[in-house]
């Protein structure tokens, strides 16, 4: 009886010591979670475990050791990135990304429109304390260079891009926040596509912008939008482009879940009053009239920024 009682006794040392790794409480060992594949993974499974892989076995194993660092702690795709669900303002997650400053621009794509062969050149620079989170090609201290190829890809010594990707953080202190439209989800990336139309973009710039956005916006039921342009952009994150181009023409769509308004001294909390209009620009109408750029992004808070 004793070695029973002893041996029952060791076994539920023994699982209660394994399940939890197997289950996926505890982020150490490894078990059979070293046989699972990434595409096997379920986001929605375990709520108490961050989600689990399906492998041959009777049980759940853990994460792998790299599950925290990408999505397997959020999920990224229905999203700009990792999303804060509190109640007290909801936003990008700020201990994810470097920096400090409370705006954060999502996937501002730079097209260039020219004559094939042209060479280019494109540095972007920040003020207010802002930085860079990515860019493709990658930026450096150099810049984007590169030359103009039909269809206006980009040539570079990083391979051919059909524009200039980056995501970066500023203060926006500067931006504006009484213009812009309210909408429900399932309205609000057709009117920002509506806007760029008016501002001047292609089909083609316009089809990019709403393929992506269209699965990237944050949960909520609906959004206020504050567009900003080159009146506003140039003096938070400046382009020098090489050769000058005819026209420039920026739009960067401050985005704001309906959670976040209301909150008292954030900036972007109010809906806007009035309606908003780009600045009238006059776009080339051949490529043979000069360079041209065109840049469109979409913007998220990191945490209320005070009035001034």
């Amino acid at each position: 009886m004793k070695r029973l009682f002893a041996f029952g006794a060791f076994m539920l040392l023994f699982v209660g010591f394994h399940t939890p790794l197997a289950a996926g409480f505890s982020g150490y060992g490894c078990g059979t979670m070293c046989l699972a594949s990434m595409n096997s993974f379920c986001p929605s499974c375990g709520p108490m475990t961050g989600g689990y892989f399906n492998t041959y076995t009777p049980w759940a194993p853990r994460p792998p050791m790299w599950w925290q660092t990408g999505p397997m702690m959020y999920s990224n795709f229905y999203s700009p990135g990792p999303w804060s669900y509190g109640p007290t303002y909801p936003g990008l997650m700020p201990s994810y990304f470097p920096g400090v400053t409370h705006v954060g621009a999502g996937k501002p794509n730079l097209y260039l429109q020219g004559k094939p062969g042209t060479a280019v050149s494109v540095k972007m620079s920040f003020e207010e304390g802002g930085n860079w989170l990515a860019s493709v090609p990658s930026h450096g201290k150099q810049g984007w260079k590169g030359v103009l190829a039909e269809k206006n890809r980009i040539q570079t010594d990083q391979g051919t891009y059909s524009f200039l990707f980056s995501d970066y953080r500023v203060n926006g202190l500067s931006f504006q926040e009484q213009k812009g439209f309210c909408s429900p989800r399932e309205g609000v990336v057709g009117k920002m596509a509506m806007t760029l139309h008016k501002a001047g973009f292609t089909a083609r710039e316009i089809a990019d912008f709403v393929e992506y956005w269209s699965v990237k916006l944050p949960p909520s039921k609906s959004f206020c939008v504050y567009p900003q342009d080159e009146r506003q952009l140039n003096s938070v994150a400046p382009l020098e482009i090489t050769p000058k181009p005819v026209a420039v023409r920026r739009v960067l769509f401050v985005v704001q879940v309906e959670e976040g308004l209301n909150a008292s001294g954030a900036r972007f909390s109010q809906a806007p009053k009035q309606s908003w209009s780009p600045q009238p620009l006059r776009m080339p109408a051949s490529d043979s009239e000069g360079l041209v750029a065109r840049e469109w992004g979409v913007a998220f808070m990191f945490a209320p920024a005070k009035s001034n």
